[in-house]
């Protein structure tokens, strides 16, 4: 059965952002594929909503809203139209008019946390209603669960939500007995980045796939390449460990390039997904608060499928408010972003 993002007669709002403005023929296409159940909207001096379905709405004539970022009060303004559906919100950017397959979809999160207004994640054209009607099931408390479980699916995808590859992944057989690996009493969202040490925890990098030497070493080089990190000379700089065991020692130690062989990589890592990574990391890194912890318990590292062909890596965080943060990066950005002061997908 087609899914439908239709919530009792409602309709999803869609909006366009970015400096340049879509061609009309990429936003009909969009919203042909989207069964016209989506309704697009422009600034406060177009205030008719159109789907698209006939050719004389002129489409041409919405305004984007360029660089204006999140158009928070104007979105307020719109849910209160008659026949829109608030919970979230569809986006045609810069990107949709180059690949002409995907968009943003946004909701807020707001409400349990003010620092945040919006989660977004990419998603392709034809994925859009599946998503959409996932959000619409929710109550608004479950909205921001929801939309941070969306954003982590589409980074497991390869950074983009589409329905047929996310089912597979969420096939998959869990290869980790999850019961062997309860919550730690010593977990907490502040791992100590340098107590009165000479160097940083080690970032765990975890494996969810085969990773040739090569890709290992490539990556490797390009993350370490500190000219893009940025931090004070004063400061350790950070460092990274290839998890080999769910027991002592865990790891061979410091990866450091190049490697001369393929670090052992446990089967049951086959196939893993980042909760269950963090269900690992929560339950045998943590330690006390005033002890030096050998591995970082909030931050880490997942080399999956994807990383042999993309050059791309999963960016986990577990100690920002929204919960698990899941995102991608590629190479060279990765321990960058693990030492920022927040991981966003």
């Amino acid at each position: 059965m087609t899914p439908t993002a239709r919530s009792r007669g409602l309709k999803f709002p869609v909006i366009l952002l970015g400096k340049e403005k879509l061609d009309s023929k990429t936003i009909r296409a969009f919203l042909k594929q989207t069964q016209y159940e989506l309704v697009l909207v422009g600034n406060k001096d177009v205030p008719v909503l159109y789907n698209g379905e006939t050719d004389d709405e002129p489409l041409d004539m919405i305004e984007s809203f360029g660089q204006l970022g999140w158009p928070d009060d104007f979105m307020n303004e719109i849910n209160q139209k008659p026949g829109v559906n608030g919970k979230a919100f569809v986006i045609l950017d810069s990107t949709s008019g180059q690949d002409q397959s995907t968009c943003l979809v946004a909701a807020s999160v707001g409400d349990d946390n003010p620092t945040i207004d919006h989660a977004k994640f990419r998603c392709q054209f034809s994925s859009t209603l599946s998503v959409l009607a996932q959000l619409d099931r929710g109550g608004p408390a479950d909205i921001p669960h929801i939309i941070r479980r969306l954003r982590t699916e589409a980074a497991e995808a390869g950074a983009v939500w589409e329905m047929a590859l996310v089912d597979r992944i969420k096939s998959r057989e869990a290869q980790i007995g999850l019961s062997k690996f309860p919550p730690s009493k010593d977990w907490n969202t502040r791992c100590p980045e340098a107590l009165p040490r000479t160097s940083r925890p080690y970032f765990p990098i975890f494996r969810s796939a085969e990773i040739s030497l090569q890709t290992l070493n490539e990556f490797l080089e390009s993350t370490y390449c500190k000219e893009h990190w940025g931090h004070s000379s004063d400061e350790p700089d950070p460092r990274a460990s290839i998890i080999t065991a769910v027991e002592p020692p865990y790891s061979d130690g410091p990866a450091e390039p190049p490697l001369k062989t393929v670090p052992y990589l446990p089967k049951q890592f086959l196939g893993t997904r980042p909760h269950e990574f963090d269900a690992i990391v929560r339950s045998v890194f943590s330690c006390p608060s005033n002890e030096n912890p050998e591995f970082n318990y909030n931050r880490y590292i997942v080399m999956d499928e994807m990383t042999e062909k993309d050059k791309t890596v999963l960016i986990i965080a577990n100690d920002e408010t929204e919960g698990l943060v899941v995102s991608r990066s590629d190479f060279k950005g990765a321990l960058l972003i693990l030492i920022s002061s927040k991981v966003t997908s």
